[in-house]
């Protein structure tokens, strides 16, 4: 495993700026363990204790509490999951669920850990 930060740039597509770096890295399994930073222009899927979807769009800027998640990279598409806890400008929380697209507001780390799948023992 090899633990390593990427720094995104604001403006920047943040789903975009993942699977580029997979692509051009040849990584093929990838975990999202923290972050930093804001984003904008942000949709996101959330799951109520009900059973409900709700789809959430915020303009942002929206500061990342929390963000987890993971990348994987397939033969025909890559796969992207992340899930982000996200604060308002008024310090409030603003939404959490799966991030579907955002942009960076200003710059975004995000801390991965990359698993090489040929050292994986199954069975």
């Amino acid at each position: 495993m090899a633990n390593m930060t990427v720094k995104i740039s604001a403006d920047s597509d943040v789903m975009q700026e993942l699977e580029d770096l997979v692509n051009e890295q040849n990584l093929h399994y990838v975990f999202i363990t923290g972050g930093r930073g804001k984003l904008k222009d942000i949709a996101i899927v959330s799951h109520g204790m009900d059973s409900s979807i709700n789809k959430i769009k915020l303009a942002g800027p929206c500061e990342l509490l929390t963000v987890s998640g993971k990348i994987e990279k397939g033969k025909e598409r890559t796969n992207t999951n992340i899930r982000v806890i996200l604060k308002g400008a008024d310090g409030n929380k603003a939404g959490d669920g799966q991030l579907v697209s955002a942009k960076v507001f200003d710059d975004l780390e995000l801390d991965l850990r990359h698993v090489d799948t040929k050292k994986i023992i199954i069975g």
